[in-house]
């Protein structure tokens, strides 16, 4: 811990690794990796028995916020442990990630970036027990947090037609209800996400702005930006994360990609924040729309 912030260096190690691209395309590879180890058919293939990515990030423990040292870039809040001030309260939202080579239009006038909330309810648990290290946690000690899956928090649409209670279901699990009128007209109303961001506002570095709007004439809707500094945010649905916390000492035991949404969205794509070198941000895609990290051992008492 130095000047009010922890400094974290970590480390990715990539077994059996291998890549294959266009020259044109590949350059961030060269320089993180070296050479490629052939030219096939016109593609560069790099093959490595294991690589290693290391990278210090400062975290901030008054504010959570996580910068990487290398870029001075906000990557958003440190995700592997969960700050005291998310452990007390019932409800929170957690700014998981930030994607800086992702723009995103807010408004015709307001242009921004992409990134990505988690909504924790303390009452969301995950659907098994977890072994660390020989030490077993049972699901009823876990909190769940889901990354928001909407652009919107309020929403009105006149004769929207019938409601699927699938979809109304889903969306319980972040603080919002759909309610639909005798007239045809539906609301989609985010209260407690709203109460959660007004929260937050008062401890992180970061807040939630909403900017409401007609689409068109019979379509309203209320968007949340995240606002950092100068900096603004979309909450675009992209992926659909699930982080699975112990809540006794905050540790992330898993974090992975919604079964329920990814097995149809096709393919699934890790958060980069944490991933950034220099100017280049990585992306890993799974074809099969499935990956989940896991916490196996740690030093920290269970």
């Amino acid at each position: 811990m130095s000047h009010g912030g922890y400094v974290i260096k970590y480390t990715v190690i990539f077994s059996n690794f291998s890549a294959v691209g266009l020259e044109r395309s590949c350059g961030v590879l060269a320089e993180l990796i070296g050479p490629p180890s052939e030219v096939k058919d016109g593609n560069l293939v790099w093959r490595r028995d294991s690589l290693t990515l290391s990278k210090i990030i400062v975290v901030d423990v008054s504010s959570w916020t996580a910068i990487d040292v290398d870029s001075g870039k906000f990557l958003g809040e440190w995700l592997f442990w969960l700050s005291p001030f998310d452990l007390s309260v019932n409800y929170t939202l957690i700014l998981a990630g930030i994607n800086w080579d992702v723009p995103a239009g807010l408004t015709p006038n307001l242009s921004g970036i992409v990134g990505y909330v988690l909504y924790l309810n303390a009452s969301n648990t995950a659907p098994k027990d977890y072994v660390v290290g020989g030490a077993k946690i049972e699901k009823a000690r876990t909190l769940a947090a889901y990354s928001y899956p909407l652009l919107y928090v309020y929403q009105k649409v006149l004769k929207g037609g019938r409601v699927s209670e699938e979809f109304k279901s889903s969306l319980r699990r972040y603080g919002c209800s759909v309610v639909q009128h005798p007239n045809s007209t539906v609301e989609v109303l985010c209260e407690t996400f709203l109460k959660a961001a007004a929260r937050v506002g008062q401890w992180k570095a970061w807040k939630v702005v909403p900017i409401s709007m007609w689409v068109d004439p019979s379509y309203y809707q209320t968007l949340a930006a995240v606002k950092y500094g100068d900096l603004y945010l979309a909450m675009f649905p992209i992926d659909f994360y699930v982080f699975v916390y112990d809540r006794q000492t905050g540790l992330l035991l898993e974090a992975s990609h919604d079964p329920s949404i990814e097995s149809w969205w096709g393919y699934a794509i890790i958060p980069s924040a944490y991933l950034t070198f220099g100017n280049y941000t990585l992306s890993f895609t799974a074809l099969n729309g499935l990956i989940n990290i896991t916490l196996v051992e740690t030093n920290v008492p269970l």
